[in-house]
């Protein structure tokens, strides 16, 4: 019982997103099924647009929302989309949903004065522990690194926990799933598996259905 709520979701969906593709959302309603996973697509298929959306749908459902990307690159791309798709305001954080959308950068979070100082590391670890929902673009840029692995280790009350990725297996491509067992591909990555589990959505440009 407890293993099946750890993975499996409470809040399955089962009517397409208006703002996605039929593709799009076929993926994200299998996605919604379960709590961890990893979500590996290829360039042009609309990432983006997928993470704003569950954003402002997990958000629609009262929970607290942590965008996560390993630079600022990345998260200038969500922040645009997010502001494009439902006018959230980066700088007014509050006034939109309650403030239940923030972003955060891995790279360098062990430099932030906030982390180093440890009172005001206390009330950062309340706040990261009060986010319930933790979306990762380039997920793979996040884990195994001091930053990441710090943060990973705070996000305390997350009960959906997805990673996306164009290459989430960034040294041989392959899906990671446990089909075939303990393989080659998920040993590489296993330190990706332990905090997001396997591959549940896989697309690579030749299995793209047009």
């Amino acid at each position: 019982g407890l293993l099946k709520d750890a993975i499996y979701s409470d809040e399955v969906r089962t009517f397409p997103f208006p703002g996605l593709r039929d593709y799009q959302n076929h993926d994200v309603l299998h996605l919604l099924k379960y709590r961890l996973a990893l979500y590996s697509v290829y360039t042009g298929y609309g990432k983006t647009q997928v993470i704003a959306t569950l954003a402002d749908y997990f958000c629609g459902l009262g929970k607290k929302v942590l965008l996560i990307t390993p630079g600022k690159k990345a998260q200038d791309e969500l922040v645009k989309r997010c502001v494009s798709m439902f006018n959230y305001d980066p700088k007014k954080p509050e006034r939109d949903n309650g403030g239940c959308i923030k972003f955060i950068i891995t790279s360098g979070l062990m430099n932030r004065k906030d982390v180093k100082d440890p009172k005001a590391l206390t009330a950062l670890e309340a706040e990261w522990g009060s986010y319930e929902v933790a979306l990762v673009d380039e997920v793979e840029y996040t884990v195994g690194s001091p930053s990441g692995e710090f943060l990973y280790d705070r996000l305390t009350g997350v009960g959906h926990f997805y990673g996306f990725s164009g290459t989430a297996d960034k040294y041989g491509g392959e899906c990671i799933s446990f089909a075939n067992g303990l393989n080659e591909t998920v040993l590489r990555n296993k330190t990706l598996v332990s905090h997001f589990g396997p591959s549940l959505v896989f697309r690579m440009p030749i299995k793209r259905q047009i």
